[in-house]
């Protein structure tokens, strides 16, 4: 089966980040989450989400500092998410 691509957000710079979590509790699945590394994100929660509906953009929308961008994943066959670097 060949991998679907799929577009998962990635902080661009975490000093700017104001830990307000607003991008935490928009996520529809929850995949994003604060920890004391800062967000991270669940990729197989994100996927799982994008690839049965659409691109979900809530996250980047909503991030008052716009540091959120969404870049594009694979999941491999052995369940991870690998970042792609040209699609």
């Amino acid at each position: 089966m060949p991998e679907k691509v799929f577009y998962s957000p990635e902080l661009t710079n975490l000093d700017f980040c104001h830990n307000c979590k607003i991008c935490v509790n928009v996520c529809p699945v929850k995949a994003l989450k604060k920890t004391v590394l800062g967000i991270e994100v669940d990729r197989k929660s994100c996927a799982e989400y994008v690839l049965s509906s659409d691109e979900c953009l809530r996250c980047t929308a909503i991030c008052p500092q716009g540091i959120i961008k969404l870049v594009p994943f694979v999941i491999a066959d052995d369940g991870q998410a690998k970042r792609v670097e040209s699609v």
